[in-house]
């Protein structure tokens, strides 16, 4: 048992030791240190349209020159800018943070992380979060998406839409270009309150993507437009989905890709053999998927085993799929695992070294 003068040798044993490991490292204060003003705004309650920004004060609080590496976003509607990508040490600046209200989302809660040379701290979260409110709320969901379909599909799909305003609202929607292979409707279920909005495929369908906006006028003055996005995806009786895999930098590690073969399912198929030019990726098959409410095909999915981003070809690699199907046309289906690095494609789009 240890008494209290050989347990109080040992504590300070230990904290010169500590002591010793960080003079050994260097002042942990030392070098640049990023600084926000804050970390977090709560926008409170806004209507979709509204402009929806703040600017976020940055100070570099060290003793060295603080490098603005990376911003990165949890998605696509929200956006940051720094004034300056490098502050000297006691240097002040601010970065404007934007939503993009137009979105569908209700409840907003996105991220922006700040990824630095801050010896201490190289990340900075910052986070943004309210509610955005339209004329209507969408129910089951905001948009209108038949998913994969035939060609010959005639499937049809209605959302509710229910108004979030006092007075009563009445309404009308634009007519649609005769050319889009689609019917829509808008039609009252408690008028003034509550409406369907309705959407009919009308085949033939070409094989791609159909896609289209139902614009409602609304007439309130405030948001006098409403868009609801209806789309298809009308596919061939047996295709690869996605089209194309991908390998990026983030993937550090051996990984896994998901390819599905769609086929209808009054034809089934089978796979009868997989061939890859590059020896190291491995291809597994799993249990078939019966078709979905977003899907007219049923699916064999193949589990796809991919080397790191650093160990992979920078030319990509061909994977080719072989059935039974009697249309040669299906007998070999063919698609293409490509390394790409989104940094470098920004970098070569604007014409900046990477």
């Amino acid at each position: 048992m240890l008494t209290r003068r050989w347990i109080s040798l040992f504590t300070l044993g230990a904290l010169l030791a500590a002591s010793g490991v960080l003079d050994a490292q260097g002042d942990p204060q030392s070098g640049p240190r990023l600084q926000l003003g804050q970390r977090e705004w709560d926008f409170g309650q806004i209507w979709t349209g509204d402009p929806c920004r703040i600017e976020i004060k940055m100070k570099n609080v060290g003793d060295a020159l603080l490098k603005i590496l990376d911003i990165r976003s949890s998605c696509g509607c929200t956006a940051a800018e720094p004034g300056k990508r490098e502050l000297a040490p006691g240097e002040s600046d601010t970065m404007t943070v934007t939503y993009d209200t137009n979105k569908t989302a209700k409840a907003v809660k996105h991220t922006v992380t700040i990824m630095t040379n801050d010896p201490i701290e190289p990340q900075i979260t910052f986070e943004l979060h309210g509610e955005v409110w339209n004329v209507f709320d969408a129910q089951p969901y905001p948009a209108l998406s038949f998913g994969r379909v035939r060609p010959t599909s005639r499937r049809s799909k209605s959302i509710e839409l229910t108004s979030n305003l006092k007075e009563k609202v009445h309404p009308k929607l634009r007519p649609v270009d005769p050319q889009v292979p689609l019917e829509i409707k808008l039609e009252p279920i408690e008028p003034g309150l509550k409406y369907r909005l309705s959407a009919r495929l009308k085949p033939p369908l070409t094989l791609g993507d159909h896609r289209v906006k139902a614009v409602i006028e609304t007439g309130v003055e405030r948001l006098p437009i409403m868009s609801v996005n209806v789309s298809a995806r009308a596919m061939d009786r047996v295709s690869l989905w996605p089209e194309h895999l991908r390998v990026v930098p983030s993937q550090k590690r051996p990984g896994t890709r998901t390819l599905r073969i769609n086929y209808v399912e009054e034809q089934p198929i089978e796979v009868t053999e997989i061939l890859c030019d590059l020896p190291s990726i491995a291809v597994q098959k799993l249990p078939r998927r019966p078709p979905s409410a977003y899907s007219e095909f049923a699916a064999i999915p193949l589990r796809i085993h991919v080397p790191p981003f650093n160990e992979f070809p920078e030319a990509g690699v061909t994977l080719e799929i072989h059935t039974n199907d009697p249309d040669p046309k299906y007998q070999k289906l063919v698609t293409r695992i490509e390394k790409v690095d989104p940094h470098k494609q920004r970098a070569q789009r604007s014409g900046k070294p990477d």
